[in-house]
């Protein structure tokens, strides 16, 4: 039995090879990208920056000792970072087998002018909304060659703000920022009446006592 596993820690994607069986178990790693076969590493494990493209695709890692070989295979799906209105794609690598696309864990379907390749090993987004922000993945059915899931990659869309709200509660006066985009949107208010402006919060809501209540 052998087995891939994945750890994420920020944009690094560490894969390990495990495999039943021993002594002496051996390690080949190879890459399936643009339809050419790369040799990787003998490693047990390896490491990839999961924002670069050129690690997207199909890896295999081949095991063997003195008794014999196994094969595992695992697939890469890069982070793509966005403004809303960019386009984008997500590359599942090339075989000659069934894709299904997958956000947030339900199936995409094409959708004209926006989605498309839903069930084709490169999944195009036209005209990014900030609602396409989250997680992608590709499921690959190669047959009698099995099947394989890919790592989920997170597509990340810029900020901007939609509205600044504003609630008034006897001398208060609490404003809300309201942000489309993600994911872990951050927010900073400033004080631009000073020079240079100043920072007053970090919080998506900002609270402020009416000058006005200190003179009744």
């Amino acid at each position: 039995n052998a087995v891939i596993s994945e750890e994420t820690v920020n944009n690094t994607v560490t894969l390990t090879c495990y495999a039943d069986g021993g002594p002496g178990n051996s390690y080949s790693w190879s890459h399936l990208s643009n339809g050419s076969l790369f040799y990787v590493s003998s490693s047990e494990h390896i490491v990839l920056n999961n924002t670069e493209s050129s690690n997207e695709g199909i890896y295999f890692c081949d095991i063997y000792n003195t008794a014999g070989l196994v094969n595992v295979s695992t697939v890469e799906v890069s982070d793509q970072f966005a403004n809303v209105g960019d386009n984008v794609t997500f590359n599942c690598g090339e075989f000659d087998a069934e894709y299904v696309w997958l956000y947030n864990n339900t199936m995409l379907v094409d959708e004209p002018g926006h989605i498309s390749g839903a069930n084709s090993s490169v999944l195009y987004i036209t005209n990014v909304t900030s609602t396409d922000w989250g997680t992608y993945g590709c499921y690959v059915n190669n047959g009698p060659g099995g099947s394989v899931n890919s790592d989920e990659a997170t597509l990340h869309v810029a900020p901007y703000i939609v509205t600044i709200s504003e609630a008034i509660v006897n001398d208060s006066v609490t404003y809300t920022c309201h942000g489309d985009g993600g994911p872990g949107n951050s927010y900073i208010w400033f004080n631009e009446t000073t020079q240079p402006a100043t920072v007053v919060s970090t919080t998506q809501q900002l609270f402020i006592i009416r000058m006005e209540s200190f003179t009744h």
